[in-house]
């Protein structure tokens, strides 16, 4: 027994158990069984995530923290068809929602503004305060 290729757990009733990763919108989840012989059968099963609400989360760093190190990293979560740009710059957004990526700082007080833009055109926007002491 495989699902999505990979081969799945079978009892000896015949029930099997799989995990398989599921992203927001329709997934397609093919299950392929064999017998002794080598006779097989697929179906494939359609299940639809729904999708989660368009957030804009940053994980670091902390606003109004002091660095004493640069390039810092900038990470956070958004929704996984997003578009972001931190100062300008695009960032890529990974197939769950997360983005990361080093911003230069310079000696002394700098923003960091972090813009997120959905499929729907909604628009989000963080701004991050950091103090750079070198």
């Amino acid at each position: 027994m495989d699902v999505n290729g990979k081969a799945a757990k079978v009892a000896a009733d015949g029930r099997f158990r799989a995990e398989v990763t599921l992203f927001p919108g329709f997934n397609f989840i093919s299950v392929v069984a064999t017998d002794p012989l080598g006779n097989t059968e697929q179906k494939i099963i359609s299940v639809v995530l729904p999708s989660q609400p368009f957030v804009l989360e940053v994980n670091e760093p902390k606003d109004q923290s002091t660095v004493t190190e640069s390039p810092i990293l900038v990470s956070g979560r958004t929704g996984s068809e997003a578009v972001v740009s931190i100062n300008g710059g695009s960032v890529l957004v990974n197939e769950i929602g997360m983005f990361s990526t080093l911003v230069a700082l310079e000696s002394g007080a700098n923003i960091i503004h972090i813009v997120a833009n959905n499929i729907d055109g909604q628009v989000l926007e963080a701004l991050i305060a950091i103090i750079y002491r070198p």
